[in-house]
């Protein structure tokens, strides 16, 4: 199975670094109410009037991160054709 490595290390944290800074200062567009709702609970800036939330806390993100899976399986329909992002 094909396995790919595109960035490095450090342009992987240049990549973090600039996400966290857009959601600092820019936040996501969040529609469902009920969301901002859980997010404002958790301690996340929540802007109820343009549905936007700031999330502010570096180890909460980091903390999500950490519970997704690091790898992308592609899959074929020739399993010989599958590869890992």
């Amino acid at each position: 199975m094909l396995q790919l490595s595109i960035l490095s290390g450090h342009q992987l944290d240049l990549i973090h670094n600039a996400a966290l800074d857009v959601l600092r200062t820019v936040g996501c567009e969040i529609q469902d109410k009920r969301w901002l709702d859980v997010l404002a609970k958790g301690g996340v800036i929540v802007d109820f009037k343009t549905s936007r939330a700031f999330i502010t806390d570096e180890d909460l993100v980091n903390s999500a991160l950490k519970s997704c899976g690091r790898k992308i399986k592609m899959l074929a329909r020739d399993p010989k054709k599958e590869w890992i992002l």
